[in-house]
């Protein structure tokens, strides 16, 4: 009894004692916490990177030293060791190094933007997570991807060195923020946006040292158009913009925007560049006002492409392309006189070419002329060139200035020229029409396969559209168009249509009959409706001064129409006028119709002879073969031949009959 009961003291004393061997092999192999068991899945998926071997060697040491319950997190893998690996230690890394390598949290370092992300280590370091040129940077050292590789629950991105702690990353100042945006170049009503932001545009940063910018750094702008500059420069830091070919100044002007209504416009500066930046319009260049003075021109052009960096500066800028295609041919302030100069030049050589015309035509004994071929007329045919040419030149300018959005200074100064060279234009046209009747209507700038293909148009559209012109020609201008488009209805025998005209004309009362002397004599009086050229190649000219159109034609045309509509009254009346300020008899009441239209056609012939009317009034008045038969004259030289080249260029263009 003794014995067995010695033996169960002795059975429950070693149980004690196992029990105590239990606990104690339980101390000292304790359970895995929650974050070791992470990192053991982290492990698995840095074993698969084969540039971070020794960062993952020396995770696997630290792993079951530590003691954290964190199961989501962000590991930073050192790509290569900085430090020979080496059994001793954590194959180079020091514990505390490693630990700030692991941080709490899984962090999608893709979606970060501008702003700085801090974040915490399972050691409770703290690290700055922060984007420059589009890369992230953990404490200022750069990650290999912005995308993480997943393992467990956690992510693991690649570092190029170790992460440093906080207190060893250099303090910075200052903090400039810039958001670049890129004009909309292909601007439209449909496509109305200003601009978008600029992802990787470069921001580089310069020291001035003397004239010398000497680069010292350069920034990328992320997703959002947004690049951000820490500094301790405290002056002297510059910096430029640049995206391929795009850049913030455009012809030396600094670029803020596109304007996208006419509000904008409206309220914004006056352009006077003088350039084709002053076509100010929705979807147009917004520059900046560099001296606020309310007027955009050479004063706010900029002398270098560098820019002042202001400390802790925020700014939106604006890029677009250096080639930007501006519209052609801007016509400036300064080119106006030329211009003018050029078309008056053309104008009147054109009128040379008439008169000489009109004089071959009328009087072809003395200028060696045969009828009916015409074939040595070459004047006719300088006359059609310089006709056309003056069209053409005078449109290319109306053109452009005409244009809605066209600058106000410009246009001003251009209407001042305008009406007159308006008028001559409409001049040329009833010229050209009565010569050779139908003609090619030009209202705009054509190209070349469209001269190659244009038809004449019937005269009496051509005969309209110069009307049309009287609403487009400012006074006294359009009393110029007035008389021209009587003289051209009185050809056709439309009277009534001719008369009002001419009394629109004298009802406005702003020209008079001259006295007795010659008008030719003088630049201008108050006859002269478009004149006071000096043209020294015409023919027997009559003074000085060539005057195109005269209030005389004016009231001879009157006093015609008046008697082919059967008021003998009145043209009596107007042929009087005519008499009394020349100092001649006049005619009084009871005057046959035969005689008064014998006395205003010896008018016309007395005051307009030499004026390159001979030849227009012979087909008015339908006495062409009885005056000119004699040398040949047949019904079809009423109108004259169209110049061989044109047709010859043209086949839609076709000759005049008989020819």
């Amino acid at each position: 009894m003794k014995k067995a009961l010695n033996l169960c003291i002795a059975m429950l004393f070693l149980s004690f004692i196992m029990i105590a061997c239990e606990d104690k092999e339980k101390d000292e192999n304790p359970l895995p916490s929650a974050g070791q068991k992470e990192m053991l899945e982290v492990v698995k998926g840095l074993e698969k990177i084969s540039e971070v071997s020794g960062f993952t060697n020396a995770l696997k040491k630290l792993t079951p030293e530590l003691d954290f319950e964190e199961t989501q997190l962000t590991v930073l893998a050192i790509k290569d060791p900085t430090v020979k690996a080496t059994e001793s230690g954590y194959y180079g890394y020091t514990a505390e190094a490693l630990k700030r390598h692991i941080v709490k949290g899984n962090q999608d370092f893709g979606q970060l933007g501008s702003d700085t992300l801090i974040l915490k280590s399972i050691s409770d370091d703290v690290l700055y997570a922060t984007k420059v040129n589009g890369q992230i940077q953990i404490n200022g050292i750069p990650l290999a991807s912005n995308a993480p590789e997943k393992a467990g629950n956690s992510y693991i991105y690649v570092v190029s060195k170790t992460v440093p702690e906080v207190k060893d990353i250099p303090d910075t100042k200052y903090k400039m923020t810039f958001t670049i945006h890129e004009c909309n170049e292909k601007w439209s009503s449909e496509n109305n946006k200003e601009s978008s932001v600029s992802e990787n545009s470069t921001i580089t940063f310069y020291k001035k040292n003397g004239e010398i910018y000497a680069a010292i750094d350069s920034i990328r702008t992320d997703d959002k158009g947004i690049g951000i500059y820490r500094h301790n420069y405290a002056e002297g830091l510059y910096y430029t913009v640049r995206k391929d070919l795009k850049g913030p100044i455009f012809n030396g002007y600094l670029v803020r925007g596109i304007f996208t209504s006419q509000s904008q416009i409206d309220s914004y500066a006056q352009y006077r560049t003088n350039t084709s930046l002053d076509l100010v319009k929705p979807g147009t260049l917004k520059l900046s006002d560099i001296n606020g003075d309310g007027i955009i021109n050479k004063e706010d052009m900029l002398s270098t492409k560098y820019f002042f960096a202001e400390n802790n500066e925020t700014d939106d800028i604006f890029i677009v392309s250096n080639n930007l295609i501006l519209p052609e041919g801007f016509i400036t302030i300064e080119n106006l006189p030329l211009i003018k100069e050029s078309l008056d030049e053309t104008f009147t050589s054109f009128v040379s070419f008439n008169y000489t015309t009109n004089k071959r035509l009328s009087a072809p004994e003395e200028n060696n002329l045969r009828y009916p071929d015409l074939y040595n007329l070459r004047s006719s045919e300088f006359m059609y060139d310089r006709g056309y040419r003056y069209i053409n030149n005078f449109l290319k300018v109306a053109t452009i200035i005409e244009e809605p959005g066209y600058p106000e200074h410009i246009k001003k100064e251009w209407n001042k020229m305008a009406a007159r060279l308006w008028a001559q234009y409409a001049y040329v046209y009833t010229v050209m029409t009565s010569y050779y009747g139908d003609l090619v209507i030009v209202t705009r700038p054509l190209t070349v396969d469209e001269v190659l293909n244009v038809t004449r148009n019937p005269k009496a559209e051509v005969l309209h559209y110069i009307e049309s012109l009287i609403d487009k020609v400012s006074r006294p201008e359009a009393d110029v168009v007035r008389a021209l488009v009587a003289r051209l209805y009185t050809n056709e025998h439309e009277y009534a249509k001719a008369r009002q005209l001419a009394l629109d004309v004298v009802n406005r009362g702003n020209y008079y009959l001259p006295d007795n002397s010659n008008s030719s004599d003088h630049e201008t009086n108050a006859e002269v409706m478009l004149g006071g050229y000096v043209i020294t190649d015409i023919p027997d000219q009559k003074g000085k001064y060539t005057h195109p159109v005269r209030f005389t034609e004016v009231m001879l045309t009157l006093a015609e129409c008046e008697l082919e509509l059967g008021k003998i009254a009145d043209a009596t009346l107007s042929i009087n006028e005519i008499l009394a300020a020349k100092g001649k008899p006049l005619y009084y009441d009871g005057i046959t119709a035969q005689t008064l239209r014998d006395a205003i056609r010896k008018l016309w012939k007395d005051e307009m002879n030499k004026e390159g009317f001979d030849y227009m009034l012979l087909n008015r008045w339908d006495i062409l073969i009885t005056t000119l038969g004699q040398f040949g004259a047949l019904d079809y030289n009423k109108l004259l031949p169209i110049p061989q080249r044109e047709i010859d260029n043209n086949p839609n263009i076709k000759q005049n009959p008989g020819y």
